[in-house]
């Protein structure tokens, strides 16, 4: 009978390159984890079991070898704690001058008042009734363009326009 399993090298790595996580000891198994999802995770046993713990969170997730790593993969895109803690690094703000030759290209920093401000314009000019801020559809979009901002009541775009009404008349 032939061997078909993989080879394992076994040497250290001489670039000094980070590799795959190995299984933790005690498990039947030698070999490597290699999806690169484990750099996310550590594999640890608890109660008898394999468990995959997030690294970001210590959320507790199906670590046996059987299960694959499809359910690690979806966590790991959807984990709200990875994030970065510095929005300013994430987004860049674009804005062509007035000839269109040049794109100047600079921080974005996201700012509640002005985007309050904008709904409320936006309310007057299109004469949208103030309870569009309680739809869910709205919530959802609002959400969807920008998880930063804190959806406001009717109330309080009830406020804004009147603060805008005040100061234009």
């Amino acid at each position: 009978m032939i061997d078909e399993s993989p080879a394992i090298d076994e040497s250290p790595n001489p670039t000094g390159a980070s590799q795959a996580p190995s299984l933790d000891e005690g498990d039947s198994s030698k070999r490597k984890l290699t999806s690169p999802v484990w750099n996310h995770f550590k594999r640890q046993q608890i109660d008898g079991k394999w468990k995959a713990i997030c690294n970001y969170y210590n959320g507790k997730l199906l670590g046996e070898l059987k299960q694959g790593t499809s359910h690690l993969s979806s966590h790991f895109k959807t984990c709200k704690y990875r994030r970065t803690r510095d929005i300013r690094q994430s987004f860049l703000k674009t804005s062509a001058s007035v000839t269109g030759e040049t794109v100047v290209v600079d921080n974005y920093s996201f700012d509640q008042e002005t985007v309050r401000q904008s709904l409320a314009k936006m309310i007057i000019l299109h004469e949208y009734p103030i309870s569009i801020v309680e739809h869910i559809g709205f919530k959802q979009f609002c959400n969807a363009m920008q998880p930063l901002f804190k959806m406001i009541s009717h109330n309080t775009v009830k406020s804004d326009i009147l603060n805008i009404y005040d100061g234009e008349r």
